[in-house]
């Protein structure tokens, strides 16, 4: 499939989404099946089959987009583990949909916030896992992330041996490409209907991109 090539402004991949849901209807929970399942298969065939991963999950529907994945990879025989900065509790939306799809199936989850010795116990993980998925943060980003994030983000800089970044490298500024603090150096980017138009300016965050569609129309980014 070929997208177009445009470079989106946070508030044009906000359009994006509303276009897709009330123009086209499609619920926002099958937008996000369609991205995250995707980025899901670009993992799989980047490890060239079946492997292991920690998947740092925020609150967002980035996060959904990280419960997604783990879904899909765990099914596929992925060892998986889901680390949560907050609490469950924080969900909401299609992200919460996805979190009680993942409690339900009993996917293995850390929980950062109620372990005071997480980053030695999470650096001792993510060393054992080839991948690190970051999906703390997505494009609304745009201040300094808050306590415990700068510190998730150093540990995967630090410990995995790979990372991939959902829609974008958590740290961010989605319109400048600018980091907003600490930000996550990926490997690989996997971003939804296009390129945002802080790409251009953050090569060393990025590693490889590849733009996935979200199950709308391919001409979504420019018709709205």
């Amino acid at each position: 499939m070929t997208l177009p090539e445009v470079y989106l402004f946070r508030d044009e991949v906000r359009e994006c989404d509303r276009v897709a849901i009330e123009k086209y209807k499609i619920p926002g929970c099958i937008l996000m099946e369609n991205a995250a399942r995707s980025a899901a298969e670009w993992l799989h065939h980047l490890q060239g089959g079946v492997g292991s991963c920690l998947i740092y999950c925020g609150t967002g529907n980035n996060a959904g987009d990280g419960l997604v994945m783990a879904r899909h990879l765990h099914l596929w025989g992925w060892k998986v583990l889901v680390v949560l900065a907050e609490a469950p509790s924080r969900f909401r939306g299609d992200a919460l949909l996805n979190w009680n799809i993942v409690a339900a199936m009993q996917i293995p989850v850390y929980e950062i916030f109620s372990r005071p010795t997480w980053q030695e116990e999470l650096a001792a993980h993510q060393q054992q896992a080839p991948w690190a998925v970051d999906a703390l943060f997505g494009t609304g980003l745009n201040r300094n992330m808050a306590p415990p994030y700068g510190d998730i983000v150093d540990l995967m800089n630090q410990h995995s041996r790979h990372c991939l970044a959902v829609d974008i490298p958590s740290g961010l500024d989605a319109d400048t490409g600018e980091p907003l603090g600490n930000a996550v150096r990926a490997d690989f980017t996997a971003t939804f209907v296009a390129p945002k138009k802080g790409f251009l300016h953050a090569s060393s965050y990025l590693g490889e991109v590849k733009v996935f569609g979200i199950g709308a129309p391919i001409d979504l980014a420019t018709t709205r």
